[in-house]
């Protein structure tokens, strides 16, 4: 099985990313904050679904837009391509599928497509990182070896989690020798519960006894404090009772003396009212004849008092001209100036004229365009010329530039032609220089020294073989001159003297005969060679002594040649470059031509319509367009001051009418208008000092009628008041008035009282039923006395059932500490109920680890060996031969390293490297083991990074071997480790995107 396409719609900070044509070993390489674990996470997601929000994952939803989720395609044996796409949806996403053959499918499909496992399994088999390594060392060194077991039985810690949970679990609830456990504390309370149990059987008869007697005693109590309670009620009723008995006779009192005054009307302080009425309405008529004598007074005043009709008539008018007098005088003054501002800007006016030179009418100029569009027309042809002017300045900068240089350019080729030698003649020097090249002298030299060195190899052979031929012969000679000397001594002795000097001779013969012939031709020839070969190297060290310096000498002057002949192909280039320059500066100066003929032609018909007479060149049109606007300025700021200057005067004019006008209404005859103001000022404060007095005399006038009318209105009211009372009182006058009024009075203070005495009656407790029978009993102190002693006897009845009762309650509460029979069998039956429940428990949780434990056994026996056997083999290629196989022990429960020499070592006696070793292997052959058929893919985040360069190197020969039969993705961020992964397709990530 191989992921062989991941697109992300939209996952984390990474949007519409596409990874396709993946390998089968595939390296993701970035740094941190590029999107590594994202990836591996979204690669899970899209296999089993989103994290949920009750998870304790991220699920990497984007911040920045809303697609969420993405594509996976898998190449699977059974199935083929299958494309798995899962987007937002329910909580782990909707999913789904869509097989080679274009069949869909979804979650079930998918389950079939996995093989049927899920997250946890796959993330502990199949997908590992820094978690397991930063577990491994948080751990103790008692803990490694069984952390390195569960890592091989399941590829994580979870089953010595599970296991030591468990343990946990089980030593919480119960120990056969513990205190504190669960069970261990019920168990010792049942044995005590069953002590108390067996001595309350024998107290439960006496018990019985004495709760009887409690009951008959309160039985008794109850009823006696009855008793008692209900004399305290009758001595309370009693004693209020004669509390309230003279309040009751004062009340008859009252009620005979209130039938006896009857019930006449009388208003409720009428008496009172009277009196106030009367107070108020003497000051009243007082009041009314002092304003009636003033009222006549006033009218007499204003009589004797004449004012002229016109002045009162138009007074206001008149007022508001005299007050404008200063605006009048202030007119004249601001009439001189502006005539002397209008003859001023006349002048100015004809000033510009003279200077702009138009011959046009005020009425022409002011026609003409200057409105905003013009202005800008102008500037942007101004604009336009003034950039042309600059370019033609730039081009003839350029042109007497380039010129210059094309000149220079062409001295230094000059130059350089005459320094530069002739082609045959540099010919000539570099043939001579190749024949003393050092090369060519050392080539010789090695040849000539390898031919000596050959001559002497084979001279020393050879001599080495003419030596090894003359032991032999020298051997053979001996051995037949020996032979005949021998056969010589033989025929010597036998009487044969010729056969004996025969064989004499013919040793002596073959003794000597090695030495006439020798083989030293070979080894002459050699030595006249070497000799030879001696000689020519000897001649030719004095030819190359001799030629060193000549040689040097013609490497630099072919060296300073060459450097000539680059600086003139330089110089060439740098020639044509500058007649190419020149040429475009020509076809600029061209278009600055057409561009300039272009814009003087729309200057000259845009400023016709001016009647300008200078030429276009020599003035600023700008300039000229701001003279004749400033023109039209001065022309109409002119017409508006004169304009102004008429209406002013006019308005000077009517004024002064206005007041020679109102001086003659009033019989006024002033010479002017200033004469006219001051006559109108005296007349009109004298008619205000009469106006004034007039309003003061009819004001008065008017209040005092008005407070005439309100007194009367009041006197009228207290009248009526009065005769109200009166009425009410059924008096004639007010003296039966005043005499009513006592009665009354009296009648009110017995009713007060009699209201009094029956407010305290109803307070009391007691009601006025038993108010009336206790007087017609006869109850009095004798009663009560009677009452209060058999109340103290019954409470004396009392104080001993008390204290009878308080025994007997102390005998039932001693017997009752040590535990009544059916509260002591009670709490046994409930303890016992608490025990066997916790011992359910604790039976739940004993098979769970039986199973535990059975499962881990079973994993032992079939699992375990396989995985251990493939690690072993992991392991040694790791530790390149150092360790060379794990193996399990059973008495510990954990792992053992065997080394190269046969030395078993535990897990937490080998370095921690070693220990990471060791997990990597569990985990990559754990992964082995499982789904052969079509193994999924193995995914790696940085597992490595703690390893040495050589151990990295290991095991990156490790995954490419892995990587044959099943796919590996690794993710690193480390940029050492991407020089061990040549030749392999690798993806950097980067904060922006994802490249190859």
């Amino acid at each position: 099985m191989e992921i062989k396409e991941l697109h992300v719609y939209g996952y984390g900070r990474l949007e519409n990313v596409h990874f396709d044509n993946m390998e089968q070993l595939q390296i993701f390489y970035g740094e941190n904050e590029t999107g590594k674990s994202t990836i591996m996470s979204f690669i899970h997601s899209i296999l089993f679904g989103f994290p949920t929000r009750v998870q304790n994952e991220l699920r990497y939803e984007p911040k920045l837009h809303a697609k969420y989720g993405g594509m996976l395609t898998l190449q699977t044996k059974e199935y083929g391509a299958v494309r798995i796409e899962r987007v937002k949806g329910k909580a782990a996403g909707d999913v789904s599928l869509i097989f080679e053959d274009g069949q869909p499918g979804g979650e079930s499909e998918l389950r079939d497509v996995l093989q049927g496992i899920d997250k946890n399994f796959f993330l502990s088999v199949f997908s590992f990182g820094l978690d397991g390594l930063q577990g491994l060392h948080t751990l103790t060194e008692g803990t490694i070896g069984k952390y390195l077991l569960s890592a091989g039985l399941i590829g994580n810690d979870k089953l010595m989690e599970a296991e030591a949970r468990l343990q946990s679990e089980l030593d919480a609830r119960f120990k056969p020798s513990g205190q504190k456990p669960f069970m261990n504390v019920r168990l010792e309370k049942l044995r005590l519960l069953q002590t108390q149990l067996k001595k309350a059987d024998a107290d439960q008869s006496e018990y019985e006894k004495l709760l009887l007697r409690q009951k008959d005693g309160v039985q008794e109590l109850a009823a006696v404090q009855s008793e008692i309670k209900t004399e305290e009620n009758q001595l309370m009723q009693i004693g209020e009772f004669l509390r309230l008995k003279p309040l009751a006779k004062e009340k008859g009192m009252y009620e005979t003396r209130l039938s006896e005054l009857g019930n006449s009307p009388f208003p409720a302080d009428g008496l009172k009212l009277l009196d106030q009425f009367n107070g108020r309405l003497m000051p009243l008529k007082a009041q009314i004849s002092s304003l009636l004598e003033k009222a006549g007074e006033n009218q007499k005043k204003a009589a004797a008092m004449e004012v002229h009709p016109f002045l009162s008539s138009n007074r206001e008018h008149i007022e508001f001209d005299i007050q404008s007098s200063s605006l009048l005088e202030k007119l004249i003054i601001d009439q001189n100036k502006m005539q002397q501002l209008l003859e001023r800007k006349e002048g100015d006016v004809q000033r510009m004229k003279r200077a702009v030179s138009l011959p046009l009418q005020e009425a022409e100029i002011l026609q003409l365009d200057t409105s905003i569009f013009a202005k800008e027309r102008i500037k942007f042809l101004e604009k336009e010329r003034q950039r042309l002017r600059n370019q033609k300045e730039h081009l003839d900068s350029s042109y007497k530039e380039e010129k210059e240089r094309l000149e220079a350019a062409e001295d230094r080729i000059r130059v350089l032609k005459q320094r530069a030698m002739p082609p045959e003649k540099r010919k000539e020097l570099e043939n001579e220089h190749r024949k003393m090249n050092q090369d060519y002298l050392e080539g010789q030299k090695t040849l000539l020294d390898e031919q000596i060195s050959e001559l002497q190899n084979k001279y020393h052979e050879e001599e080495a073989a003419v030596n090894r031929k003359k032991s032999r012969n020298r051997f053979v000679s001996l051995f037949s001159f020996m032979l005949l000397i021998s056969l010589a001594l033989y025929s010597f002795f036998r009487d044969s003297l010729f056969p004996a000097i025969s064989f004499v001779s013919i040793g002596v013969l073959i003794s000597i005969f090695p030495l006439f012939f020798k083989s030293a031709n070979k080894l002459s020839a050699l030595t006249n060679q070497l000799k030879e070969a001696n000689r020519k190297r000897e001649e030719f060290e004095r030819k190359t002594t001799g030629t060193e310096s000549e040689a040097r000498h013609l490497t630099r002057l072919l060296d300073q040649e060459r450097e000539l002949q680059t600086l003139l192909e330089g110089e060439k280039y740098s020639y044509r470059e500058r007649e190419r320059s020149f040429d475009e500066i020509i076809n600029e100066y061209e278009m600055w031509e057409r561009d300039w003929k272009l814009i003087s032609e729309k200057l000259w018909r845009f400023v016709s319509q001016w009647n300008i007479p200078q030429q276009i060149d020599s003035i600023s049109l700008d300039e000229a367009l701001n003279s004749i606007e400033q023109l039209k300025d001065a022309i109409e700021e002119k017409d508006a001051i004169h304009r102004q200057l008429t209406d002013m005067t006019n308005e000077i004019e009517a004024r002064k009418k206005r007041l020679l006008k109102h001086a003659e209404a009033c019989g006024l005859t002033p010479a002017n208008w200033q004469d006219a103001i001051i006559a109108l000022k005296h007349a009109l404060n004298d008619h205000n000092e009469k106006t004034g007095l007039i309003r003061q005399l009819q004001t008065e006038h008017s209040k005092i009628n008005d407070e005439l009318d309100l007194l009367y209105a009041k006197q009228h009211y207290l009248e009526q008041e009065i005769r109200k009372l009166l009425q009410a009182a059924l008096a004639e006058s007010e003296e039966e008035f005043r005499q009513k009024a006592s009665i009354a009075q009296e009648i009110s203070e017995l009713r007060k009282k009699h209201e009094w005495i029956c407010i305290q009656l109803q307070q009391s407790n007691v009601s006025s039923e038993m108010l009336e029978e206790y007087m017609e009993k006869g109850i009095n102190v004798y009663s009560q006395e009677s009452l209060e002693a058999k109340r103290k006897t019954d409470i004396k009845k009392q104080s001993l059932l008390l204290e009878t009762l308080s025994d007997i309650k102390h005998s039932i509460k001693m017997l009752e500490e040590g535990g009544t029979y059916e509260h002591l069998l009670h709490s046994f039956h409930e303890e016992k109920a608490a025990f066997r429940e916790e011992a359910r428990v604790w039976a739940k949780y004993s098979l769970a680890k039986r199973i535990l434990d059975g499962t881990i056994e079973s994993f032992k026996r079939e699992r375990l060996p396989k995985v251990l056997l493939t690690a072993g083999g992991f392991l040694e290629i790791l530790t390149e031969g150092s360790y060379v196989k794990l193996i399990m022990n059973e008495k510990e429960d954990n792992l053992l390293l065997r080394r190269y020499d046969g030395v078993l070592f535990k897990a937490e006696e080998v370095s921690r490297g070693t220990a990471e070793g060791v997990y990597v292997s569990l985990r990559l052959a754990l992964a082995e083991y499982i789904f052969r058929e079509d193994p999924f893919p193995l995914i790696i985040d940085d597992s490595f990074v703690n390893f040495d360069a050589r151990r990295t190197r290991t095991m990156v020969k490790l995954l490419r071997k892995i990587s044959t039969e099943r796919q590996i993705i690794f993710f690193t961020c480390h940029d050492h480790l991407l020089k061990e992964f040549e030749n392999i397709d690798i993806i950097t990530l980067t904060k922006e995107k994802a490249v190859n």
